[in-house]
């Protein structure tokens, strides 16, 4: 499974189409979009602010229905992290509302900026990873989705099975 495929499996789990939204905040990766298009659910922008940190109050204004809220960070294509505690108010601001996804394709590059340790504080936090950066994988399409138990029970509902081929599971596994 590549992170891709993590973005459209949140959709599928948390979504159902014609009735559900999903919120980004641009400039971002481009493949939110794609998988919520694709599968027929609404997309809410809210543009980052100047300083390509998050509009909370844009956010929050555009939150009624919104069932999965993707932030990448550190950001394609700026980079930039996004602030610690942003991430905090944005968790508080969804709590029993929507899942929040954290995108932390690039983390590697700054691992002590990855929200894996609040798991357990915010169950309706979701991470998405891949080997195709840092790890120079790309053409394997392997990632993976960090998530608490309930999480990760609905996504295995909606994938499909053998989502990776032994051969890319052995090298990923030698990275």
């Amino acid at each position: 499974m590549a992170a891709d495929e993590g973005i459209e499996l949140l959709i599928r789990a948390f979504c159902e189409p014609g009735k559900d939204a999903i919120l980004y905040c641009p400039p971002t990766y481009g493949m939110y979009s794609v998988s919520a298009e694709t599968i027929g659910v609404e997309c809410r922008t809210v543009p980052t602010l100047d300083n390509w940190q998050l509009d909370l109050q844009g956010i929050s204004d555009k939150l009624d229905g919104v069932k999965v809220v993707y932030v990448c960070s550190p950001n394609n294509p700026t980079g930039q992290l996004i602030n610690p505690q942003d991430f905090r108010t944005l968790l508080e601001l969804t709590r029993g509302k929507a899942i929040v996804v954290a995108d932390e394709a690039y983390i590697e590059f700054c691992p002590q900026a990855s929200l894996a340790g609040w798991l357990a504080e915010y169950p309706h936090l979701a991470i998405l990873r891949t080997l195709s950066k840092a790890f120079a994988l790309a053409g394997l399409r392997c990632g993976f989705t960090l998530a608490n138990e309930e999480v990760i029970n609905l996504l295995m509902k909606v994938i499909a099975p053998y989502p990776l081929s032994t051969p890319v599971a052995d090298i990923a596994a030698r990275r």
